[in-house]
């Protein structure tokens, strides 16, 4: 959805993701090394982007992030199905241009920030996610932002995924 959340510390912003910032995206995940990542792992063309961003303007429970690092496109990241009344959205989407930045630290300062979001802009008291458990960067790095193991699952396609939250106590963080 459309929307004005951002988050600012240091080299790192988090801003609303537009349509162009979408498509560079979209480049990034593209890449071999980081769609195996993605539960849906195939190519995604420009028109489809397009066709999936008028969609996510119009969808009220998912929210899409672009990523800064010292003013330079890098990465993104989202929280979606978000239900208010329950107080919980998934997180995930969590994509860091390794090639162009590859200090560490990078993707659990973003998912910091969209935590903090979730929090106190949006008023979740929870965010959950599931990871493939070969994907060890987004893991660690939600992991350091404050989320918690909670189980495995295997899913259908025989792959596993760590199942983890981050719950949220009253007050700010």
């Amino acid at each position: 959805m459309k929307h004005d959340f951002f988050y600012k510390k240091g080299d790192i912003e988090l801003r609303p993701m537009t349509l162009a910032d979408s498509q560079k995206y979209r480049i990034l995940r593209n890449q071999q090394q980081n769609r195996i990542r993605f539960f849906y792992q195939g190519q995604i063309t420009a028109d489809d982007q397009q066709a999936w961003y008028d969609q996510y303007e119009k969808d009220a429970n998912d929210i899409m992030f672009s990523f800064y690092y010292k003013g330079i496109f890098a990465g993104g990241n989202a929280i979606y199905h978000i239900d208010r009344q329950k107080g919980m959205g998934e997180y995930g989407r969590l994509l860091v241009n390794k090639l162009l930045f590859p200090e560490k630290g990078l993707g659990s300062a973003i998912t910091y920030g969209t935590s903090m979001i979730a929090h106190m802009h949006i008023g979740l008291s929870k965010l959950y996610s599931e990871i493939y458990e070969d994907n060890l960067p987004s893991m660690y790095a939600c992991l350091k932002a404050g989320f918690q193991e909670v189980e495995t699952r295997t899913l259908d396609n025989g792959r596993k995924v760590f199942y983890i939250e981050n719950t949220f106590k009253k007050g700010p963080l």
